[in-house]
C-alpha cells in the first residue's frame, strides 16, 4: 500500500481529526513537567492490497529511539477498504480502553503489563523507569533498575555467559541512569532524559 494511501485512510476517520498526521500516522502529544508521551495510531500494509492493518501504540520521547517504536501497544486489527466504519469503531474502543491524560496514568497502564514486543528486559522496563524519573520518582526507578541488572545476571548465569550485565545499547544507557540515581544526581538524570527527548523528536521530525 502506497503512502498517500495510508495518509488518506487515516482522513477517514473523524475521531481522528483532532489528531497530527504524517507518514501514516495519526499522532497527538502527552506532556508533562517538560517531558512527552506520543499517542499513536498507525497503519501498514499487508500481504493483501486491498487491506490494511492498524496498531495504537505510545511512545516515551524521552527514551531515545530514531523510529517509531509500537513495542507498548497493540494491534487492532486488519481491514479491508471496505471494512472502514468497522475499523473506526475499533478504534474507537482502543481510545476508550486505553486513552490516557498523564504520566501517573500511564505508570498505572504500564504496570498492567501492556503487550510489549521489545525484545530483552532493558527495552521492556526503559519506558517505564524514565517515566518513574520524569515524575522525580526516583526511589522506585532505581528499584526497578536494580531489579533489571538482578535479572540479566541470574539469566546469563543459568544460559552458561559471562555474569556482567549485557551490553545491549538499552542497557548502557539504564545503567547510566541507575549510576545517577545512585549518586542522587537526580538533575543530571533528567538532563539526560531531556538530551534523549530531543534527540528522539528530531529523529521522528515531530
Amino acid at each position: 500500500m502506497k503512502l498517500y494511501d495510508r495518509n488518506k485512510i487515516l482522513n477517514t476517520f473523524p475521531m481522528l481529526n483532532s489528531f497530527n498526521k504524517s507518514n501514516g500516522l495519526a499522532w497527538r502529544i502527552i506532556e508533562q513537567n517538560g517531558f512527552k508521551i506520543l499517542f499513536g495510531i498507525m497503519t501498514d500494509s499487508t500481504s493483501d492490497k486491498k487491506c490494511f492493518r492498524l496498531y495504537w501504540f505510545y511512545q516515551c520521547l524521552y527514551v531515545p529511539c530514531p523510529t517509531y517504536d509500537i513495542g507498548c501497544g497493540e494491534d487492532i486489527g486488519i481491514f479491508s477498504l471496505s471494512e472502514i466504519e468497522l475499523a473506526e469503531r475499533k478504534i474507537h474502543q482502543e481510545l476508550q480502553k486505553h486513552s490516557i491524560h498523564s504520566f501517573e496514568e500511564f505508570i498505572r497502564q504500564y504496570g498492567k503489563k501492556i503487550p510489549c514486543y521489545n525484545q530483552g528486559l532493558a527495552n521492556r522496563f526503559f519506558p517505564l523507569v524514565a517515566t518513574l524519573i520524569t515524575l522525580e520518582e526516583y526511589n522506585k526507578a532505581l528499584s526497578v533498575l536494580t531489579k533489571i541488572k538482578a535479572k540479566i545476571c541470574i539469566e546469563q548465569f543459568f544460559r552458561g555467559k559471562k555474569t556482567s550485565i549485557s551490553t545491549d545499547t538499552a542497557m548502557i544507557q539504564l545503567m547510566e541512569l541507575r549510576t545517577l540515581l545512585q549518586q542522587r544526581q537526580y538533575q543530571s538524570a533528567l538532563s539526560l532524559l531531556r538530551k534523549w527527548q530531543d534527540f528522539t523528536i528530531q529523529a521522528l521530525k515531530i
